[in-house]
């Protein structure tokens, strides 16, 4: 085996092991497997992407030509029973924290289809139970598990969860559902903010439509909107794009770290008794996007000039909080400069040869966003 097809497999691996444990983590049906000609047919249509990268529309990027550059008939499957275009992002370790962006994940990676609801439908159908994954593409339509015996309805995010984002600005294509309902215009940019989508699944039932739902938290009830296997449209059909099931989509964004209760009946469409669930969830914080620069100037014999530049904010959030420690484990303190560009520039000047070390923190509760640290270290040499 070659090493880059070594770095593949294991990226595989770990796609899988993520996605399983997203399942496990709100209560769906776990035990994905790997197939590993499928991880090679999904590298094969990834490289038919890129070779053909005029392939604009969803259906051309997901149906191989024959005889265009780079076609292959594995490729081609692949095309036609995945998931394209985003991929998995581990959320690394930074002492205590996961960093950056978005930390309250407990699967320990960021599900890059999480905000195009279809693709996550696909992705957390209950009866996937064989994929394969290349960065880019993830197959949803290979296999399927058997219905169980009696019908039951599942949810994203699951019933007792504390961590699904407030706020979501859905993005895909050919449409994501909340076009259907006047959430927003085909190809809007950007995406109008909702509150999150919830994705409910129907096993045990054949394709439906949701008869009602309501969401209530603890200013009253939720103004929302559902789309199900039976919504049609001008764009088409939504039903074609995702398992037995439907949304339930909250207009305006829900509050961090609030509890809220989703009620839904769902009726299949072969004339069998509807189905009916009430769960409850509570929101996590706001996502943080939180960066800082950490640079070190020599400015004479014996002195140097550190710098902190936070460089990303995120919207209305916390203001950063920064330590400088020193090679004794003195920590110095950072003053900001008031005459240096838009942002705050925080500078202190150090005598000392060593380590220096700068952590920034930002979020956290008592705030609406995440808690992110991050810290970098240097090794100063003075003159």
């Amino acid at each position: 085996m070659h090493a880059c097809d070594a770095a593949a497999a294991t990226a595989s691996a770990e796609a899988v092991a993520w996605l399983n444990a997203q399942r496990v983590a709100n209560g769906l049906p776990s035990g994905i497997v790997d197939e590993p000609s499928w991880d090679v047919a999904c590298e094969h249509h990834v490289n038919w992407l890129h070779l053909n990268p005029d392939r604009a529309t969803a259906e051309e990027q997901h149906d191989e030509v024959p005889g265009t550059p780079g076609y292959t008939t594995d490729g081609a499957w692949a095309g036609e029973h995945s998931v394209l275009d985003a991929t998995f992002s581990a959320l690394t370790s930074v002492g205590a924290e996961r960093e950056p962006d978005y930390s309250a994940y407990p699967w320990g990676a960021l599900d890059g289809w999480e905000w195009a609801p279809l693709h996550l439908m696909q992705l957390l159908n209950p009866a996937l139970d064989v994929t394969g994954f290349y960065p880019g593409c993830m197959v949803t339509l290979g296999a399927a598990s058997p219905e169980p015996a009696t019908p039951e309805l599942l949810t994203y995010p699951g019933t007792g969860t504390s961590f699904i984002y407030p706020r979501e600005q859905a993005f895909e294509i050919p449409f994501t559902p909340g076009e259907f309902v006047g959430i927003s215009k085909h190809g809007l940019q950007p995406p109008p903010v909702t509150g999150p989508y919830l994705l409910v699944f129907a096993r045990g039932t054949g394709p439906g439509r949701i008869t009602s739902a309501s969401l209530t938290g603890p200013t009253g009830s939720q103004t929302v909107a559902t789309v199900d296997d039976d919504t049609t449209g001008a764009l088409g059909d939504v039903g074609a794009y995702m398992p037995p099931g439907g949304v339930i989509i909250p207009r305006n964004p829900l509050t961090p770290y609030t509890a809220y209760a989703a009620s839904v009946e769902f009726a299949p469409n072969t004339g069998a008794t509807p189905l009916t669930l009430t769960w409850r969830f509570t929101t996590g914080p706001l996502p943080n996007n939180f960066e800082y620069f950490y640079d070190i100037e020599h400015r004479a014999r014996d002195r140097a000039l550190v710098t902190v530049t936070p460089t990303v904010l995120t919207d209305g959030g916390p203001t950063p909080r920064f330590t400088l420690t020193g090679p004794r484990g003195e920590v110095v303190r950072l003053r900001r400069n008031p005459h240096i560009g838009p942002n705050p520039v925080l500078q202190t000047t150090i005598t000392e040869a060593g380590v220096w070390t700068v952590c920034g923190t930002s979020g956290g509760r008592p705030t609406a966003y995440a808690l992110v640290r991050h810290c970098e270290a240097r090794d100063v040499t003075l003159r």
